[in-house]
């Protein structure tokens, strides 16, 4: 199995470029809220399990918005890599948030790309105004925009060290323009990087 890890703040487009890498290159995209959100639901999803009481533990982590029990969160995510075919690439969106992630991860699986997107703030909170009329967040202020994007950046660099101690290759990508432009510089950086 090989894996790419897609990296950026909130209004990066990390969503929007895993899906369309994904489609490109025949990835698998695997969107760590949405899996956990399926782990977390209510109603049992056997290819999504976890048991009874870390299942709950989860949930009420993920309601609170406190930071989410690292462990549990590797058993949610190790439970789906192996219903994987082993032949699989797959796209990371949302994962690898610490060193420690970072760690573990490589003890059982190769990463072989970590690409960050790099936003300013000020496009990232464009995108996100721009985004609300369909339905807005209570944390998608300007304000609260502006705390997301520094507390990605205060913690991403640990994230990106340990990817380069590992010897993972990483390329940053400018992503302030349009979706196609971010898109092309993206495949253009994994066609060199000799990933399929």
């Amino acid at each position: 199995m090989k894996i790419v890890a897609l990296f950026g703040p909130a209004g990066s487009g990390k969503s929007t470029q895993a899906g369309l890498l994904a489609r490109h290159y025949g990835w698998i995209p695997l969107g760590m809220g949405d899996i956990l959100r399926r782990a977390t639901d209510e109603v049992e999803d056997p290819d999504d399990f976890l048991p009874e009481p870390e299942r709950l533990a989860l949930a009420e982590q993920m309601k609170s918005g406190v930071m989410l029990d690292d462990e549990l969160v590797w058993q949610v995510l190790a439970a789906k890599l192996r219903q994987l075919p082993a032949d699989s690439t797959v796209i990371f969106d949302g994962y690898l948030r610490n060193a420690e992630q970072v760690e573990r991860l490589l003890q059982v699986y190769p990463l072989e790309l970590g690409i960050l997107l790099e936003v300013s703030l000020a496009e990232a909170v464009r995108r996100i105004e721009q985004r609300r009329a369909d339905g807005p967040r209570e944390d998608d202020t300007p304000a609260a925009i502006a705390e997301r994007h520094q507390f990605f950046s205060d913690n991403f660099s640990n994230v990106r060290a340990a990817l380069e101690a590992a010897g993972v290759k990483f390329v940053t990508i400018p992503a302030d323009g349009s979706i196609m432009e971010t898109n092309n510089l993206l495949t253009r950086a994994i066609d060199q990087a000799g990933i399929k």
